[in-house]
């Protein structure tokens, strides 16, 4: 090109030198040819716009205002609000803005966070910055998954290997496995994700064998199923109970990141809403930006991590390299931290950019889960089942948007038409067992000699 409209004959035809050759047509235009910028050309000219706006597509000559917040480009670590041409960013409360008018900064440095990282037999304590790894707890069979709850200040592990869950203080890990409280001994067997609602003070969990989504109370009383058989091979589960939405990751031939509210919507035949489909191998880990309105997942098939927003818009992958096979992940500040299977590493970087990747640890075992331990992992939001639990007699659960509940009850029980009071339903081969977990057991467990006290 450098060689057109240089008065110099370099085709046979002629034709590099044209009679439209350094003509600035911009200037002579009688009226504006473009919106915001006509840049002259040595044959013709191009319209360009100034940065926040982006060229229509069509017509090529006029401009609209491109949303950063919407986009995933601003870099804002938490609010950002979009304006005409340009964005502002802003932090929640806790924070404070940077100097560079984008990060977030805590303004009280205390608690000190910390990870707890779990593997098959052992869960240690990490440093943010990689610089202390020390064991909190060993002598585990085999723990996939586990999560805590600031606000009493407990650790909830799920050890798949002696098919329990269990729960112990968070300032008691390290006391041996015979302090260590079970709340959940049946139907532990296929459970991948588990996931602590600590506005509504409930407990989620995912169940690959049996294709279910259950939901107990944090002690492990009054379960129920909240679906089955719609989920194929669910596998990472993550809870926003401001929102009132569980979202989760499936790995079936078809798979998907689903949203689902936190009473799975009674009303609808099909809870599930699919925020993703597309572009997915096996989404193994999922977690929340709470003050982004982001949802960060890992894919460890396409070896990729991605971002979206609450109804599956603003999708956009972030450009990080160690992520062979993401296993778990969380995000505090404006870090984004995950654990891979393949490399057998605690890795971070910046969560919107993919800069400055570190590795913060190489360890020997398999990673299985990550977690951030600081209240700002859990932030606080009203609870639409006030102190009272609703008014329900058994189980308030948070409904789609965070605003309303709806009283459920048990599996094998069944809710009045005052739609608060569960009422037992056992079948003729059951017996009703009374006390706080009131439950349906076999009547061949009648009179056996064994107490069933244990969930």
């Amino acid at each position: 090109m450098k060689k057109v409209c240089d008065n110099k004959f370099d085709c046979t035809d002629h034709s590099d030198e044209s009679a439209q050759c350094n003509i600035d047509e911009c200037t002579l235009a009688e009226k504006p040819l473009c919106e915001q910028k006509c840049v002259d050309k040595p044959i013709g000219y191009q319209c360009e716009c100034f940065e926040g706006f982006a060229l229509d597509k069509d017509d090529q000559k006029s401009c609209h205002n491109v949303d950063e917040c919407y986009e995933g480009t601003s870099t804002c670590s938490q609010q950002c609000e979009d304006k005409i041409g340009s964005y502002k960013c802003s932090c929640v409360k806790g924070y404070q803005l940077e100097k560079d008018d984008h990060g977030c900064k805590r303004t009280d440095p205390e608690p000190e966070p910390y990870m707890l990282l779990a593997n098959k037999h052992y869960i240690r304590k990490l440093s943010l910055d990689g610089s202390i790894y020390d064991m909190a707890a060993e002598g585990f069979d085999n723990v996939v998954s586990m999560d805590f709850d600031w606000k009493e200040k407990m650790l909830y592990i799920v050890d798949q290997g002696r098919l329990r869950l269990l729960r112990i203080g968070l300032d008691e890990i390290g006391s041996g496995l015979n302090s260590y409280e079970t709340i959940v001994r049946h139907h532990v067997f296929g459970t991948e994700g588990f996931a602590i609602d600590w506005i509504g003070r409930k407990m989620y969990m995912l169940n690959r064998q049996e294709r279910a989504i259950r939901v107990c109370e944090l002690d492990g009383t009054s379960c129920k199923t909240l679906i089955r058989d719609r989920i194929q091979q669910p596998k990472a589960i993550a809870i926003h109970p401001g929102k009132g939405y569980l979202y989760f990751t499936e790995w079936s031939l078809q798979p998907y990141i689903g949203r689902m509210a936190l009473d799975a919507s009674p009303e609808l035949a099909d809870p599930i809403v699919k925020l993703a489909e597309k572009d997915l191998g096996w989404p193994n880990a999922i977690t929340i930006d709470f003050f982004s309105d982001r949802i960060f997942w890992g894919d460890a098939h396409l070896n990729e991590i991605g971002f979206m927003d609450f109804d599956g818009g603003g999708r956009r992958h972030i450009p990080a390299q160690r992520t062979s096979h993401v296993s778990s992940m969380v995000i505090f500040d404006d870090w984004l931290y995950w654990s891979d299977w393949n490399l057998k590493e605690v890795i971070r970087c910046n969560k919107w950019t993919g800069k400055n990747e570190t590795v913060l640890k190489k360890i020997i075992q398999l990673p299985n889960e990550l977690r951030v331990i600081h209240p700002m992992r859990q932030p606080d939001f009203p609870n639409p089942c006030g102190d009272n639990n609703g008014g329900c007699s058994h189980l308030c659960l948070i409904g789609a948007g965070g605003n309303g509940f709806t009283c459920a009850c048990p599996d094998q029980f069944v809710l009045l038409p005052d739609s608060k009071t569960c009422e037992p339903n056992c079948t003729a081969r059951q017996f009703a067992c009374g006390g706080d977990d009131a439950k349906c057991i076999p009547k061949l467990w009648y009179c056996d000699g064994e107490k069933f006290y244990e969930r």
